[in-house]
């Protein structure tokens, strides 16, 4: 699978910690309206499993993966691979996804380090860019990574493992690695809603101004208000007041990106980054509010 691996720096608030972001491609279809989805409950308990250190590698006010790495198939993967171990996934069951991860030499890598709070994130979303999921398996000793899991619907998913891989004992850069899960049941794709600049969810206003595009000086910044127009407070979610995560709608190339600074107590977050591609894409805005996660999904034209 042809892949290219993203990474930016993004400077956060000085009451916030900050982390990377990362992309990889895969082909896309396209996607659905959603003006709301399901509340999450609020995730702040870390990740289990062996790591480079005990203490968060995070630091107040900057990035520690910065750099930008766009290459050919194993460019930014550390000559990783995702082995799924899952097999017969049916839509609307309770499953069990699991996987491990390769290293070069045919070894299931076991040391990881702790960013944004968890040792992995894994994110899931449909081929027609439905049914995003941002999620945090566990670990056992053996390096097998597993969780419950539920699919809305049957078709393809691509499947993102984001994480700090610990190498000859050594910390290195972050690395995102994709794979493509099928499901089986029914679902039909539809068509990728037009570019809008609100959205509602949850009983929350959302509303984006600035440009998303490819160089680092692109900035979007969200607003969030209540159902009376006044704005939220926004809490604190795996070590920051928001979370952006970005699909290219052509290939499905994945950014995740952190705010470069965020007025919490206005509902106010600004994300500073780039995508690798102009076109359209498919955001997934994260934020926390009333002690619960909330996503607000957009589809906005990159230049």
């Amino acid at each position: 699978m042809k892949s290219r691996i993203l990474f930016g720096a993004f400077a956060l608030a000085a009451t916030l910690v900050a982390a990377g972001c990362g992309s990889s491609t895969a082909p896309a279809t396209t996607s659905k309206p959603q003006t709301s989805v399901p509340t999450m409950p609020m995730d702040t308990m870390p990740g289990t499993g062996s790591v480079a250190s005990t203490t968060d590698p995070m630091t107040m006010g900057t990035d520690p993966m910065g750099g930008m790495d766009m290459g050919g198939p194993d460019s930014g993967t550390q000559g990783l691979t995702l082995q799924v171990a899952s097999a017969g996934l049916v839509a609307g069951q309770p499953d069990t996804l699991a996987f491990t991860v390769i290293a070069s030499d045919g070894s299931t890598l076991t040391r990881f380090q702790v960013e944004q709070t968890k040792l992995l994130h894994l994110i899931l979303v449909r081929s027609d860019l439905t049914g995003f999921q941002h999620l945090h398996p566990t670990m056992s000793s053996d390096g097998r990574w597993s969780l419950p899991v539920t699919f809305a619907n049957g078709g393809t998913y691509r499947m993102v493992a984001d994480f700090v891989p610990v190498l000859g004992g050594t910390a290195t850069p972050r690395v995102a690695l994709t794979t493509d899960l099928t499901v089986a049941g029914t679902g039909t794709d539809v068509a990728l809603p037009a570019p809008s600049t609100k959205v509602t969810v949850d009983g929350y206003t959302v509303q984006i101004t600035g440009v998303l595009g490819t160089t680092a000086e692109s900035a979007l910044t969200f607003t969030v208000v209540d159902s009376a127009g006044k704005p939220v407070k926004l809490e604190p979610y795996l070590g920051a007041f928001g979370h952006l995560v970005a699909f290219d709608s052509s290939d499905l190339a994945y950014t995740h990106i952190h705010p470069s600074s965020a007025d919490e107590n206005n509902g106010s977050l600004t994300f500073m980054g780039q995508v690798a591609a102009p076109g359209l894409h498919r955001l997934f805005m994260q934020f926390a509010a009333a002690s619960s996660v909330h996503v607000a999904e957009f589809t906005v034209a990159a230049k």
